[in-house]
């Protein structure tokens, strides 16, 4: 049977079809599996319920729900206010992946401390997690800045598209490995005698599959060169530098009317999806809901 033309079988592989044809592509869009993982065992499921459950033993009911709340609250500012510092910094240094590197190491080695939490350590557990989620948005700074640099312009929203869905499989898989880990150890051929060992040896898969995933793109993505911005002089300090790209950033977006409102209306959208995902296991848990009903939901 003859095919006509524009019939031949696609014999591409697989990562030209989703538009990751160069290594460094694939390496910049494995980070969000990377990182995702984190967001959904720390952030959103297991962590926040292993916060009040055990971290929070023995305090009154609504101590430790606070104590999250202001935590989260803590680490959101922290990260809006000095992310656009930092990420002016490193354009001018040419050191976007070494703090990408810091926040990762800083983020992988909090994580894989919350397996020492034992029952009471609220103050560790909240220290671990505001430096943890520091590490992991941090690292969304830079990881976001490399885009441009790794991908050509007509590439810049397959290639985004195709990482922030390769996240949301590499999180729901960690979350189906843990989940099964946490609720059925016996498939695992361990039995604890402490209750709270399976979720302290699930902090760790998260941290090692963080670290881990994390490697193609050190190896792969090169530095991009810096590129100072207008108006700045090798003789002033970095800090002022930053502040007036920033404020330079700033007049032009204020120059763009919609563009301004649309980023307004995201930040607020934002918050809101971002407290339902941070509070709601807590609150799951506050209204009675067992350990799988909150982990599956």
């Amino acid at each position: 049977m003859m095919t006509r033309p524009g019939d031949e079988p696609d014999r591409r592989g697989w990562p030209e079809v989703l538009g990751l044809h160069r290594p460094e592509l694939r390496a910049w869009a494995l980070y969000d599996w990377a990182v995702s993982g984190w967001q959904t065992m720390i952030l959103t499921t297991l962590f926040p319920v292993y916060y009040y459950e055990v971290a929070g033993a023995g305090l009154p009911q609504g101590v430790a729900t606070e104590r999250f709340a202001a935590a989260t609250a803590l680490s959101v500012a922290v990260v809006a206010i000095v992310s656009p510092v930092l990420g002016a910094i490193a354009d001018r240094l040419a050191a976007r992946k070494m703090l990408l590197g810091a926040c990762v190491g800083l983020g992988g080695l909090a994580t894989a401390g919350m397996s020492q939490v034992r029952p009471g350590d609220l103050t560790l557990a909240t220290v671990l997690f505001v430096a943890a989620y520091l590490g992991a948005s941090g690292s969304l700074v830079f990881y976001d800045a490399l885009l441009l640099h790794v991908a050509r312009p007509e590439e810049v929203d397959r290639v985004s598209t195709v990482g922030h869905a390769l996240g949301y499989l590499g999180g729901g898989l960690l979350l189906a490995l843990d989940l099964a880990w946490v609720a059925l150890p016996r498939w695992f051929g361990f039995t604890p005698e402490d209750p709270t060992a399976l979720a302290r040896w699930a902090f760790l898969s998260v941290a090692a599959w963080w670290l881990a995933f994390s490697i193609p793109l050190f190896r792969r993505v090169a530095e991009p060169a810096a590129v100072p911005g207008p108006g700045e002089r090798p003789a002033r300090g970095l800090l002022i530098d930053a502040i007036t790209r920033l404020g330079g950033s700033f007049r032009r977006l204020l120059g763009l009317r919609q563009a301004a409102l649309m980023l307004v209306a995201f930040l607020v959208y934002q918050a809101g999806v971002e407290t339902i995902q941070k509070m709601a296991a807590i609150f799951g848990r506050e209204v009675g809901l067992d350990d799988l009903a909150l982990m599956t939901t």
